[in-house]
């Protein structure tokens, strides 16, 4: 055979041989998608109508869900997995947390992990992700975080990335004229992914993330996990990441941190903080889930525990065992502090993917909730938070132009005008827009406590750092119209549903409130 036929037989193989592994490879990754992202086999449950009416008023949000770690198209309806921007619209999700994973130890347990393996290595490879990627954990969480904004340039307006209260905003008034529509808010699993350099928060925030999980399945150098070998307590490198992330108004996220790292973080915290997903020990008692000391400690900041649907949160496989969890944490914490955390594509098992959330609707009326109560889980919570915490879009521009530490301090430069539309104008715009959604009736079985337990002051100007006067939350919560049986004039302030003494009762020693009432919404009462 002359050479020259031999070298292109050898080419050819080749050439046959990279097909073949990038084929393999491909499957490898969409089998391990398949069978980590699965469904419980189940029947469907019948909803009611009632539930379903509801359901399609309401703004529905879910804290966290890890669809941008896998090889999927965000914008196309998948067999695979939980989450994309159709299922999203049939679900009548409003917003969705993509929250971004970094690094996961082999055999990943809750009980105990140490971070010497990692499996997003592996399937960063099987999915041809950019070489940078194979071996730098903040590659990998900007890569992800340009996967969702490739997304959102290609929807055609259906899917809107949230990052600043203007954002917010102009997202809610599109939506009032164009319902067919969902938007996406970046966060981050594990702080880990910034690689030990604290300046990374910035480049984090430049690139759109907004909320950050101190840990995930291991002990990192900012502090402990719930899952890892020492689980100890916020380092000194993590209390100033806390504080870094405080002076840019990203939200900290406490998912599976650890109890000591937990009290640490709350024990320190002066905007509120949120607890993406999770289970509440008092339904189902296991290490991943919460003790009734977090959930008041969570409340007392003003933020917000996400409640998952998979097994080992809620001891069930239904929409009756969320709402059972979602009861015993709005019965602890206060009915203004329970939302929505599915861990979707989470790598575990869901009763329902998110075309299903009207079951959770569903379980939670037959759980005694009121409509406007389940307004405010199934969404309301979410925005109202986002409303009073958020950046303006004009502070969020100019902070991710600054190096670490200088934000606050430039921004201050800016003049008196510019600084007043960018702070109380977006937040009142955002209220403008959220009020057709909005009921001036009362809540019934409101707890009083619960609302007595948001911050004196709920938002900072980020280019002033001046105090800006809180929004009433009562105008915000409810989301839909309540059926109170008793029709009292409406509550305009914090101090008109407490008589005044709203402080006071926030201040309480946690346990001294009465906080063990079975009904919804008695956090405290």
């Amino acid at each position: 055979m002359p050479p020259p036929m031999r070298m292109l037989l050898a080419w050819s193989a080749v050439a046959v041989l990279l097909l073949g592994a990038l084929a393999l490879s491909s499957f490898v990754a969409h089998e391990t998608d398949r069978r980590s992202n699965a469904l419980i086999p189940r029947p469907r449950p019948a909803v009611s109508e009632a539930a379903r009416r509801l359901h399609e008023r309401l703004l529905v949000a879910d804290l966290h869900a890890d669809t941008l770690l896998w090889d999927r198209d965000p914008l196309e309806r998948s067999r695979r997995g939980h989450v994309d921007v159709p299922r999203l619209l049939e679900g009548n999700v409003a917003l969705q947390a993509f929250t971004v994973v970094t690094k996961t130890p082999r055999h990943l347990n809750i009980e105990r992990n140490d971070d010497r393996s990692d499996d997003v290595t592996l399937l960063a490879m099987a999915q041809r992700w950019p070489p940078a990627t194979w071996f730098s954990l903040e590659k990998r969480a900007l890569h992800q975080a340009h996967r969702l904004d490739v997304a959102v340039a290609r929807s055609g307006g259906r899917l809107t990335a949230v990052r600043s209260r203007s954002d917010l905003a102009a997202y809610l008034q599109r939506r009032r004229a164009e319902p067919a529509i969902t938007a996406g808010l970046l966060g981050l699993e594990g702080a880990h992914a910034l690689e030990g350099d604290l300046a990374t928060v910035d480049v984090l925030f430049a690139a759109g993330f907004r909320m950050v999980g101190l840990v995930h399945f291991f002990d990192n150098e900012f502090g402990g996990s719930a899952h890892g070998l020492v689980k100890g307590g916020l380092t000194e490198k993590g209390r100033e990441l806390v504080r870094r992330l405080e002076e840019r108004q990203m939200l900290v996220d406490l998912a599976h941190a650890s109890p000591r790292t937990i009290r640490d973080a709350l024990a320190m915290a002066t905007r509120p903080v949120v607890v993406s997903h999770t289970g509440v020990k008092g339904t189902c008692d296991n290490v991943r889930n919460l003790d009734d000391d977090a959930l008041r400690g969570v409340a007392r900041t003003g933020g917000i525990v996400g409640v998952g649907y998979w097994e080992t949160a809620v001891c069930g496989t239904d929409g009756r065992a969320v709402a059972r969890a979602i009861r015993h944490a709005a019965g602890v914490a206060g009915i203004d502090h329970v939302a929505l955390g599915s861990d979707f594509d989470g790598a575990v098992a869901e009763p329902f993917d998110t075309t299903g959330l009207v079951e959770v609707t569903d379980a939670l009326l037959a759980e005694g909730f009121t409509e406007a109560q389940v307004g405010q889980v199934m969404g309301g919570n979410v925005f109202r938070l986002l409303s009073e915490q958020y950046f303006s879009r004009e502070s969020a521009i100019a902070l991710s132009t600054l190096s670490a530490g200088s934000g606050p301090r430039r921004a201050k430069r800016r003049s008196t005008r510019t600084r007043r539309r960018g702070s109380s104008g977006a937040r009142s715009a955002t209220r403008r827009a959220l009020t057709p959604f909005t009921s001036t009736r009362p809540l019934t079985r409101m707890c009083t406590t619960s609302l007595a337990m948001q911050p004196p002051s709920a938002s900072t100007s980020a280019s002033t750092g001046e105090t800006a006067e809180p929004e009433s939350p009562s105008s915000l919560i409810s989301l839909v119209p309540a059926r109170p049986r008793n029709r009292r004039p409406p509550s305009h302030s914090i101090s008109s549903v407490t008589g005044g003494r709203g402080l006071a009762m926030a201040a309480s020693p946690a346990g001294t409130s009465g906080a063990r009432s079975s009904s919804p919404g008695a956090g405290g009462c």
